[in-house]
């Protein structure tokens, strides 16, 4: 069991650990499931902000931050076969189907244009996140 820090700084900016961060970082810290670097999403974190307004992708990119921190591991993601199921797709196979479908998706739940495939992922995992965390 990996103890998390009650305040953590990232970027100069201070956060109080929070009930559902604290849950969501001991999902995945506790998971027995093998790390996996998805590096499309994790070039799209490295100190970038994400340039979007959908919270739940903000907040995705600051827990896999607070785990780097944390671990101090490379940031990690789900694979994407596992943050696709949240996403209900009808289109399995990586395709630009597929994708534009994950668009489609975004954007009727958001109500959010979306450009890069980078942001739906982001989304995507904040979706599985924010899943797993509920009771």
């Amino acid at each position: 069991m990996i103890e998390t820090p009650s305040k953590i700084t990232i970027n100069d900016r201070m956060f109080i650990m929070t009930d559902t961060l604290e849950k969501i970082l001991s999902v995945i810290l506790n998971s027995q499931k093998k790390p996996i670097v998805f590096s499309a999403i994790e070039n799209q974190f490295k100190g970038k902000n994400i340039k979007t307004t959908i919270n739940l992708a903000r907040s995705s990119g600051m827990v896999i931050e607070m785990i780097y921190k944390i671990t101090n591991t490379k940031p990690f993601i789900f694979e994407p076969s596992e943050w696709m199921s949240e996403m209900n797709l009808k289109t399995k196979q990586s395709c630009p189907q597929r994708d534009q479908e994950l668009k489609s998706i975004i954007k009727e739940r958001y109500g959010k244009e979306i450009k890069s495939i980078d942001e739906c992922c982001a989304i995507g995992i904040a979706t599985k996140l924010a899943n797993l965390c509920k009771p």
